[in-house]
């Protein structure tokens, strides 16, 4: 008899749509449709379980707040992008005037929604012409937190 791959299953969701487990089952994810992203976006949401119904409400008044806490994100993202091409030089990006310019480099790429107090998540912008670099804007209780480059 066939076993069955234990992470080939999927939750219909009425919020998230197709969840799929990640991260050996201590995650799971979907793409979701973002309109102020412009298209559409992995959410990674922790837990065995599945979403909680605290991630649910994190979730939907993120998309509610989305333009106020992406305009924070890119400030941030903005100064992080100058700091990281200033240290590699070789990386030869091109240069961002404003941080909205980013968009269109470094498009939103991920939100990730822990689970627990705080009400953290994470957004993820990931480099349109290298893949392997990313930058991670941290959030707790609404505030950034932290911003990384990660490659």
């Amino acid at each position: 008899m066939l076993t069955l791959w234990p992470f080939s299953r999927r939750i219909r969701h009425r919020t998230f749509g197709d969840l799929r487990p990640a991260r050996n089952g201590q995650f799971w994810r979907a793409r979701v449709p973002l309109a102020p992203a412009g298209r559409p976006v992995e959410v990674h949401i922790s837990g065995a379980d599945g979403p909680t119904e605290a991630q649910e409400k994190l979730y939907l008044q993120l998309t509610a707040h989305l333009p106020k806490v992406l305009k924070v994100a890119l400030n941030a993202v903005h100064r992080e992008y100058h700091r990281v091409t200033a240290a590699q030089p070789q990386l030869k990006w091109p240069r961002v005037s404003a941080p909205q310019d980013l968009l269109r480099l470094v498009p939103l790429h991920g939100i990730w929604l822990d689970d627990g107090n705080g009400h953290k998540f994470v957004l993820s912008f990931q480099h349109k012409a290298d893949k392997e670099q990313e930058f991670h804007v941290f959030f707790r209780n609404w505030k950034l937190e932290s911003v990384s480059a990660e490659r």
